[in-house]
């Protein structure tokens, strides 16, 4: 779910995201891409954590190979 969230925020959806965000929560374009850029940094290294400790494990392949499969 992490990495979709993440794949949201640099895809174009995330620009319809983005908008309604700063509408609903009252904030700067700018305070908006600092959170963005935050949660992507936390998102980035939590995942990299994740695909080392787990890296062996056949049934974490299984989940690699789709998540693979949204980049086609």
């Amino acid at each position: 779910m992490m990495e979709m969230v993440c794949r949201s925020f640099l895809h174009d959806v995330g620009d319809d995201y983005k908008m309604i965000a700063m509408k609903v929560n009252q904030i700067s374009e700018q305070k908006y891409n600092e959170v963005r850029s935050t949660e992507l940094l936390i998102a980035q290294t939590l995942l990299q954590q994740l695909k080392s400790d787990f890296d062996e494990d056949p049934d974490f392949e299984e989940i690699r190979e789709r998540i693979g499969l949204m980049d086609t």
